[in-house]
């Protein structure tokens, strides 16, 4: 095994979104992401923040969403939560 080739692909690794599922809020355990765009499972755009920590997902309808976290690397992690 060689292991990540750098120490950006352990950090994003090891990024999380939290509670999930959730109802009002999600928050993002790596603050290197610069960019959070919440998608449908289409890949529709629905919502985008910058420099996200927590996310608010209140006026989304139920149901399962994607969202691609983009980090300050130019690397980009795509992660799926329930809204219920």
């Amino acid at each position: 095994w060689a292991g990540p080739s750098s120490s950006s692909e352990i950090v994003e690794s090891e990024t999380f979104i939290y509670p999930n599922p959730s109802h009002d809020f999600i928050n993002i355990t790596n603050r290197n992401a610069s960019e959070a765009i919440v998608l449908s499972l289409d890949g529709c755009p629905l919502m985008r923040y910058l420099q996200p920590s927590v996310i608010d997902i209140s006026d989304l309808t139920q149901g399962v969403y994607l969202l691609r976290l983009n980090f300050r690397d130019n690397t980009t992690k795509v992660l799926r939560f329930i809204k219920y």
